[in-house]
């Protein structure tokens, strides 16, 4: 069984009573211990709280956050003065009474990554979130994302579209520039000019003239996308449409022979056409320049090596008369074990919602319908909403039933 950071740190503890040296030497190899154990466990997300019992040690790990060590106060371990060293933040202007951003260059063997930190006065102390970005990921092929063999087909045949926007969307997490990175590996051919705009860039890709967004300087998506109008592209991604003038801008373009990639934070994709209505887009110029929506979650895989039927979610498809539309369903849970940490999970897949703009759905929009207009007549085409693909993954036994009704409850 792998060592934790609990019994790292007390080694650690029980080598530093025979020294010396005084507390604060024993928090620089915490720290890198830290680092070392989130990339061995997978995690995409550090955080170190400050609590009045002393500081918690918390790692996200497939999107839930799992406490791994708890450093007591009587221990004075001070953590954040050494990943503000790290990552090159001024402990100068304000001192630890305003929020600061800085970043970390890790390399972990062949791995690189990008570590972004942020520090967050609370009223305890510092408390220091970090978000790994692992640089050099290798990205699964389209086929693999998840999508419906159907679905697949039609996502394939939306993305040939040589000018128009397509759009991704969910929540903070759920994997959206994963999937539009995907996209663009499939599109992608060395007669076209690929250019992306982000904050921060996620994927470094040689093929791709990618551009960091900076909006303390003065460098903001819009002015970037302005810009980059100017390169002769193809195809840009847009790491985000935040506000008005980028989503003017990003239609625009898109009605002027590019493909445009970008993503929203909305729930389902007929909100994704209200957002853009209520960001002031003409409905006439969305409704010509919209080829689709993906809206797409990041649901927890069961574990394979505990894996066991669920009887109480079985049941619940049956009351809903489900199991006539999945007669073999393997409705499952996961027990706990040793290879999942006693969770029951281990890894995530994503659930997806894909809306194609046809020419009825078109005049719909240029009509601005509602989001339960729209909803009703996709699903009416053969488009079914988020929930139902998570509940097919479920019949599958490849996510549990909770965790989808979780995910898809908002959007249902």
């Amino acid at each position: 069984m792998e060592e934790t950071l609990e019994s790292k740190y007390k080694a650690l503890i029980a080598r530093q009573a025979h020294s010396s040296k005084s507390g604060d030497a024993v928090a620089p190899q915490l720290a890198n211990l830290i680092l070392v154990q989130a990339f061995q466990e997978r995690a995409s997300d550090i955080h170190l709280e400050p609590k009045p019992q002393g500081l918690v040690v918390r790692f996200r790990i497939d999107g839930v956050l799992h406490e791994v060590l708890t450093i007591p106060a009587t221990e004075k371990v001070n953590l954040a003065p050494c990943f503000k060293i790290m990552a090159n933040i001024d402990s100068g202007a304000g001192g630890a009474f305003i929020p600061k951003d800085g970043s970390i260059n890790v390399r972990m063997g062949e791995t690189v990554a990008d570590v972004r930190v942020n520090v967050f006065p609370t009223v305890f102390g510092e408390k220091v979130a970090l978000r790994i970005l692992v640089k050099d990921r290798d990205l699964l092929p389209l086929s693999q994302l998840g999508f419906f063999p159907r679905m697949l087909e039609m996502y394939r045949r939306l993305i040939q579209n040589p000018h128009g926007m397509i759009l991704v969307t969910g929540p903070t997490g759920s994997g959206k520039t994963t999937t539009l990175y995907i996209t663009l590996a499939e599109i992608y051919t060395p007669g076209i000019n690929v250019c992306t705009l982000e904050d921060p860039v996620e994927y470094e890709i040689a093929d791709y003239n990618q551009a960091a967004i900076n909006p303390r300087r003065g460098f903001t998506f819009a002015l970037g996308l302005r810009a980059v109008l100017r390169q002769d592209p193809n195809v840009i991604l847009v790491g985000e449409i935040r506000d008005e003038e980028t989503a003017e801008v990003a239609v625009r373009a898109a009605l002027t022979g590019h493909l445009i990639l970008s993503t929203l934070h909305t729930n389902d994709a007929g909100s994704t056409v209200a957002r853009l209505y209520d960001m002031g887009i003409d409905p006439y110029l969305l409704a010509n320049c919209l080829r689709g929506v993906v809206a797409q979650r990041l649901a927890r895989k069961l574990c394979r090596n505990c894996l066991q039927s669920d009887p109480i979610g079985l049941q619940w498809f049956q009351e809903k008369g489900l199991l006539q539309e999945f007669p073999n369903a393997k409705v499952s849970k996961g027990r706990g074990c040793s290879e999942c940490r006693g969770t029951g999970w281990k890894g995530r897949l994503g659930l997806f919602e894909l809306l194609v703009v046809n020419d009825q759905l078109r005049s719909l929009i240029s009509s601005q319908a509602s989001r339960a207009e729209i909803a009703k007549v996709a699903a009416s085409l053969g488009m079914p909403p988020l929930q139902y693909d998570g509940l097919r993954k479920v019949a599958d036994g490849v996510t549990s039933l909770e965790e989808v009704l979780k995910l898809t409850l908002e959007s249902s």
